[in-house]
């Protein structure tokens, strides 16, 4: 199956989606390419380690 196409992408950073229902609709979705690195597209969407 192929999954590529636009998507629509919402970070959690305070791990609420889950019981907010993000499964059925996400609150402020960003659009994103898959394939992709998207925490190259999202300047918040970085981790920095060490």
């Amino acid at each position: 199956m192929d999954l590529s196409g636009l998507w629509r992408f919402q970070l959690d950073p305070r791990e609420e989606g889950e019981a907010g229902g993000w499964s059925r609709a996400l609150p402020v979705p960003r659009p994103i390419a898959v394939p992709c690195s998207w925490n190259d597209l999202y300047e918040d969407a970085r981790i920095t380690w060490g």
